[in-house]
């Protein structure tokens, strides 16, 4: 009997231990944080940064016991983002307010975070020693990037007045870091008031600055890949593929308008020497040998002070060659029961009055109309079994073979609705001059 007091008596310490350690919330669990909080008391004025660093954050497990933590391992979430700061709201004028900050940790744990944000009634812009000239962007300003369009605040000072949290009104001092400073044009022209923004509060006329003509420094000409001018005594120079860039001095670089620039195959002499005209000028006759040549550019707008006006790209020229097949069908209806195949009494079958076939110029010579079977087929011939409605898919195919014209050029494929009256045109655009 003594045996079994003792036994129970035993069995009661280990259920009281058990029970003292379930009740006791400063032990600390060893598994991972499934959510995170913080009793940190972080104040803030409107417009502020807030970042991670400023909670001591803590963890709780699954069974809401404390877990270590390490507030490193947990960041800040804007929507579904991870950020750096976040930016105290503005708030009710003359009031506080709380601002509720989600986090989470890299093995998913999550939670909120809140803020005292205070509010501010007032923003003030003073100073003499702005930068006063900045360079117009080149393009347009609304897609141009920032890193051109910056203010720089230097020589200007920002103050809010905020209500602090016991009613008393205070001012400080805003770091320019924190403060949005836009123009609203930045073309070449007259002055222009800078906006200056904070923490929900505009002075729409911080100060004055002037935009002033953005000059070119250097040029650069760049050659789209596979471009060739062709020589037909016709075909000039095409500024979508010989494109030139201009550096300008606020350090952008933009295409330059064609409109702004002349042109020259001059072989001798230096740049500066050499008779430029417009693009449409350059332009090679067939009997030229091809290869490789030299297109030299002269900038004709504004050049900044030891800026180069010049620059040069090669052109493959060519001689005007076959480029592909173009098929044409005119007011052509396709019946059930066609066929195209040649018969010896009538020897072509083929639709030649509604399918034309013409080899196309890579340039502006005018392309050659094929003849049937003897340059050009079609296939298929015939087909069984067709009702209004179906599709049939058809294959032009040049005559391969010394003398045929069309020969070395890719087939076309094109489609006809057997019923329906067609009108179109399939492969290479027919380039008649």
């Amino acid at each position: 009997m003594k045996k079994v007091m003792i036994a129970l008596l035993s069995l009661a310490v280990v259920f009281s231990f058990a029970a003292c350690s379930n009740e006791n919330d400063t032990a600390v669990s060893g598994g991972l944080a499934d959510s995170v909080y913080s009793e940190s008391t972080v104040v803030r004025v409107a417009g502020e940064k807030i970042s991670a660093s400023d909670f001591e954050f803590k963890g709780l497990d699954t069974f809401k016991n404390p877990v270590a933590l390490n507030s490193s391992d947990v960041v800040l979430v804007e929507g579904n983002t991870v950020v750096d700061s976040i930016t105290a709201a503005t708030t009710e004028t003359e009031k506080a307010g709380t601002q509720t900050i989600s986090v989470k940790t890299a093995w998913g744990a999550t939670g909120t975070v809140t803020v005292t944000v205070l509010p501010v009634t007032k923003f003030e812009v003073s100073g003499t020693n702005a930068v006063k000239e900045y360079k117009a962007v080149v393009g347009d300003a609304a897609t141009v990037a920032k890193e051109f369009k910056k203010i720089d605040p230097a020589g200007m000072t920002f103050k809010a007045t905020y209500i602090d949290e016991d009613g008393n009104t205070q001012t400080k001092e805003v770091s320019p870091d924190l403060v949005k400073l836009e123009l609203s044009q930045w073309t070449a022209g007259n002055d222009v008031k800078v906006k200056a923004s904070y923490a929900g509060k505009d002075e729409d006329e911080a100060w004055s600055v002037k935009v002033v003509e953005n000059k070119v420094v250097s040029l650069e000409a760049e050659v789209a890949a596979g471009y060739e001018l062709i020589a037909d005594n016709t075909s000039t120079l095409d500024t979508d593929k010989f494109v030139v860039y201009g550096t300008y001095e606020n350090g952008q670089r933009a295409k330059v308008d064609a409109a702004v620039l002349k042109y020259s195959t001059a072989t001798e002499g230096a740049a500066a020497d050499k008779a430029y005209d417009v693009a449409t000028s350059i332009k090679f006759a067939s009997t030229v040998t091809e290869g490789a040549k030299t297109v030299y550019v002269e900038y004709q707008g504004s050049l900044a002070a030891d800026g180069n006006r010049y620059t040069n790209a090669d052109v493959q020229v060519k001689k005007d060659y076959l480029k592909g097949l173009n098929v044409a069908v005119a007011a052509y209806t396709l019946a059930a029961d066609y066929n195209f195949a040649p018969t010896e009494q009538d020897g072509d079958g083929y639709p030649t009055d509604k399918i034309t076939v013409k080899a196309v110029y890579a340039g502006k010579t005018a392309p050659i109309t094929l003849t049937a079977v003897d340059e050009w087929t079609i296939s298929p011939l015939s087909k069984d079994g067709l009702k209004t409605g179906d599709q049939v898919a058809f294959t032009i195919t040049p005559v391969e073979g010394e003398g045929k014209r069309g020969a070395g050029l890719a087939p076309v494929t094109f489609q006809l609705e057997v019923g329906k009256e067609t009108t179109a045109t399939f492969g290479e655009k027919d380039n008649t001059i």
